[in-house]
């Protein structure tokens, strides 16, 4: 279901609940209370139905994480299975299904196979999955139609007050300017209205049914009707009422709401007349009383109409009279009561609590935490978000079948009744092999899956709200330790389709909060088991298309050092996240671990450390990046044989033009059959006629970027380094009137957020100018505006720009030999220096790194901290040429 669906509804329990305490509470504390408080309290109800936040203790949160536990599909390698075994996991949520064995029968045809049935599951056709996807749509419209409504008669009521509106008589007009005193409230007569009433938000007007009341002797019940519509308008009472209007048409599907919004109105009412009588005589009690009875002879207003009136529902009116007759002034007892369970209600709102999905910067349903928060509690940090951008569509085979004669079918193996009237089954042929088939209501059989010769170890059982499809996944052995475990659901004209296939061991959890379930399998292993598993694969879906991509080369491209294969391991508290377990190059067992988490773009790797820094208090100097990068790798130049030969080499290539359709190859494809290619398509600005390409020499690879620019093609080449191997591709963007064009080439680890060279080509008719902001250049601008100190009393380390500190946090070491501190005393630029593009604005985000000089190879990165960033720009000489770059405010990307 759609995440923000799946908070609506659980926003609508949690003030539901609420609601119900309130209701249930009103015949206890009526007279001991203040009718104010009786009134405002309901305001907790209605922030409760809109805001989503939640105290640490969640009911919502804790039943919807109940309700969407990971379920793990294992095959089970012993021979004394039970036909169909569920289990529950090691935290007792996750349902573990072992495959079910049935002992072979000899019937003549299906019914008499005698196969074990599981638990029935929804069988939901495409239509089904259509409504789920909508149903954010379905709520918008509700609460659009639900508000619209009461806006609608609202109109239809000022306007018909608006045509029979007169002046109110003169002597009438004067009590009224006597008693209220206020410019912006105003005062009508309209035959349109039975009783008197206060209307309108900006411009308020009290609105009374024609009469002289002084001439009428009614002077004494004109101020009562004053007094009242003016202490509605002095607490906003109107705008409460549209308030709740709101917030309910948010919840419109929820049949309570009508009850709430009556009871806001009625202890509205109740409570403007404490206010009231607490300010006159006991005379004049009686005489409002009286005004009361008079006036609630009037007719009752339309539906959805919202003002405040002195007296609309007469059923009400006893409980008015008798308030005013047993009126006693609020005591210290009864104002501390009201706050008691002020604050008893407002916890028991938080606790109830709300659904909230997960992603790393989202809450936590139960503990209220951001997963990086919850993270850093738990003493890790997060160090790497890697990109899933450049993951390869999956697309699932076509369901080959064929129609088989029931009398082949020798005995059912296992089988799974779905809810519309089709039986799935494996079965051995009378013919000999075992396939799996299903069997329709109308009894046609058709196979659909061929298995192998192996005689045990098949199952068949439902899945739910994986890609946002229910169906049946169907599980086969294929060799000695694997086993296939394929997906697949009926469409609505009950053509079988297979969604995704996978092999050995598989989970099924929602992984990025987006309200869809993800599967994780693993090749070898089990993430439950102390060993824990191997070579693992996520299988996601974005916009209707399904990719598939490796764990392991994921984190393989990020983090060079690793000895691969790791091991990946199922986290008992909670089931969106992973734990990898790893040795380093030269190391000989896991010492190190990882913990993962998805979002919906990248792969959120987060770390623990080995312990703190230790040092005397003193200023960290800075360090030159050719002291890190002694081989010089990132900053040297193109090679020279390359520089003189290139744009001959250029000249001689025939570069498509995309302007006609024409296409080169990807470079997200690099890796199949890129090797024939000359050249590689990086990325573009169609509508701006900008087309970025890279130059494929295998002698000088991922040198040469070649830029098309112009409405007819003209292609101009630079031997500048354009990315590294992980085929992250550069970015692109363009000054407003064309002038100008950025490029910012990822030439680190091929994260996006590590090393970035910038280039920023001029334009003119269809000549472009280059100018490239090297890495150097802007580590040497760095070290001039940052400086850091480190106290080694609070182990804390400092960071000001320009003499202004901007950060300041204790530091996190990553990597000692040992689990040693490590000894700051110097600090270094050039590990994570990235570019941000939008038009001509260009933003420089870093992060510095500690070192040691006593500790050589020991460096701490400060990535717990948030990103510096700051804006460049460019300084130009006469003509207009850039001839350099300046720094704006450095601030921290979270200040």
């Amino acid at each position: 279901m759609n995440s923000i669906v799946m908070t609506i509804l659980s926003l609508s329990a949690s003030g539901s609940l609420l609601a119900l305490v309130l209701f249930a509470g009103k015949p206890f504390l009526k007279n001991r209370i203040p009718k104010a408080f009786s009134y405002y309290i309901w305001l907790l109800v209605l922030l409760r139905l809109v805001l989503p936040i939640s105290a640490p203790v969640n009911l919502m949160g804790s039943l919807f994480v109940a309700g969407q536990t990971d379920v793990n599909r294992i095959p089970s390698v012993q021979d004394d299975r039970s036909p169909q075994s569920e289990t529950g996991g090691a935290d007792g949520n996750a349902a573990v299904k072992s495959p079910a064995t049935a002992v072979p029968q000899q019937p003549q045809n299906l019914e008499a196979a005698g196969a074990k049935t599981p638990v029935n599951t929804r069988q939901t056709p495409d239509l089904w999955s259509f409504i789920k996807s909508s149903l954010i749509w379905i709520w918008l419209a509700g609460s659009a139609v639900s508000f619209g409504w009461f806006v609608t008669a609202y109109l239809y009521f000022v306007r018909r007050i608006r045509r029979s509106r007169t002046a109110p008589h003169g002597d009438d007009l004067t009590v009224f300017e006597e008693l209220i005193g206020s410019s912006r409230l105003s005062i009508v007569c309209s035959g349109g209205v039975a009783t008197p009433m206060l209307v309108g938000i900006f411009r308020p007007v009290i609105v009374l049914p024609p009469l002289a009341y002084v001439r009428s002797g009614l002077g004494g019940e004109l101020k009562d009707i004053l007094r009242h519509e003016l202490t509605h308008y002095k607490r906003k009472d109107v705008l409460y009422k549209w308030l709740a209007v709101a917030v309910t048409s948010l919840h419109w599907f929820n049949p309570l709401m009508p009850f709430i919004r009556k009871e806001i109105s009625a202890a509205c009412e109740l409570s403007c007349d404490e206010a009231v009588i607490g300010e006159i005589s006991e005379a004049e009690r009686q005489r409002y009383g009286n005004t009361l009875l008079a006036f609630s002879a009037g007719g009752r207003l339309p539906a959805g109409i919202l003002t405040t009136t002195l007296c609309e529902e007469k059923k009400q009116l006893k409980e008015r009279l008798v308030g005013i007759l047993h009126y006693r002034k609020i005591t210290p007892r009864a104002a501390a009561l009201a706050l008691a369970l002020a604050l008893l209600l407002t916890g028991c709102a938080g606790a109830l609590g709300v659904v909230v999905t997960k992603s790393a910067g989202d809450t936590d349903p139960q503990s209220g935490l951001s997963a990086e928060d919850t993270a850093k509690a738990d003493g890790y940090t997060l160090i790497a978000a890697v990109p899933l951008a450049d993951t390869e569509p999956y697309e699932a085979p076509e369901v080959e079948t064929a129609a088989v004669d029931p009398s082949d079918i020798a005995s059912v193996i296992v089988s799974y009744p779905c809810e519309n009237e089709t039986e799935v089954f494996f079965c051995r042929a009378q013919s000999g092999g075992i396939f799996c088939a299903y069997k329709t209501a109308d009894g046609r059989v058709t196979r659909f899956y061929e298995a192998g010769l192996y005689e045990e170890g098949y199952d068949i059982g439902p899945f739910e709200n994986v890609f946002s499809h229910d169906g049946f996944y169907i599980q086969s052995p294929v060799g000695a330790a694997y086993t296939a475990i394929d997906y697949y659901y009926f469409e609505a004209d009950g053509t079988l389709k297979l969604l995704v296939r996978c092999d050995n061991f598989v989970i099924e959890n929602d992984m990025d909060g987006d309200g869809k379930k993800e599967l994780l399998w693993f090749y070898h292993g089990y993430p439950g088991d102390v060993s824990g598993a191997r070579d693992a694969f996520y299988c996601y879906e974005r916009n209707g298309q399904i990719y598939v991509t490796a764990f392991d080369d994921l984190l393989m491209s990020t983090f060079p050092d690793i000895a691969f294969p790791g091991h990946y391991f199922s986290s008992s508290d909670d089931p969106s996240v992973l734990r990898f377990t790893y040795h380093l190059n030269g190391e000989e067992s896991d010492t190190h671990e990882f913990r993962l988490r998805f979002t919906e773009d990248s792969l959120t790797v987060y770390s623990k450390a080995d312990g703190n820094g230790g040092a005397a208090q003193s200023d960290l100097r800075a360090m030159n990046p050719q002291d890190l990068y002694t081989d010089g790798k990132i900053f040297e130049g193109a090679p020279e044989d390359f520089i003189n030969s290139f744009q001959d080499t250029v000249a001689a290539l025939t570069v498509p033009d995309a302007r006609k359709g024409e296409r080169a190859t990807d470079i997200r494809a690099k890796n199949e059959g890129w090797q024939n290619s000359s050249l590689f398509f990086l990325n573009s600005i169609p509508e701006r006629n900008i087309y970025l390409y890279g130059y494929n020499d295998t002698a000088h690879p991922d040198y040469g970027l070649i830029l098309d620019i112009g409405e007819e093609q003209h292609i101009y080449a630079f031997p500048y380094l354009y990315m590294t191997n992980t085929t992250l591709p550069p970015e692109v963007s363009a000054s407003e009137d064309g002038s100008e064009i950025f490029v910012a080439c990822h030439t680190g680890s091929g994260t996006g957020v590590s090393i970035s060279d910038l280039h920023v080509f001029q334009v003119s008719g269809s000549q472009a100018v280059p100018y490239h902001l090297d890495i150097g250049s802007m580590v040497d601008s760095l070290n001039d505006k940052i400086t850091m100190s480190y106290d080694a009393e609070s182990k804390t380390v400092t960071v000001r720009a320009d003499g202004v500190q901007i950060a300041a946090d204790s530091l996190v070491s990553i990597g000692t030999p040992d689990g040693t501190d490590i000894m700051p005393d110097g600090f270094y630029f050039g590990n994570q220096i990235w570019y941000t593009l939008s038009g001509n604005s260009v933003k420089v985000s870093f992060v510095p790194t500690l070192y040691s000089q006593a500790q050589p190879g020991v460096q701490c990165y400060l990535e717990h901290m948030p990103p510096f960033e700051a804006d460049v720009g460019f300084t130009y000489d006469g003509n207009g040429a850039v001839t350099g770059f300046d720094m704006g405010e450095i601030t921290s990307s979270v200040s």
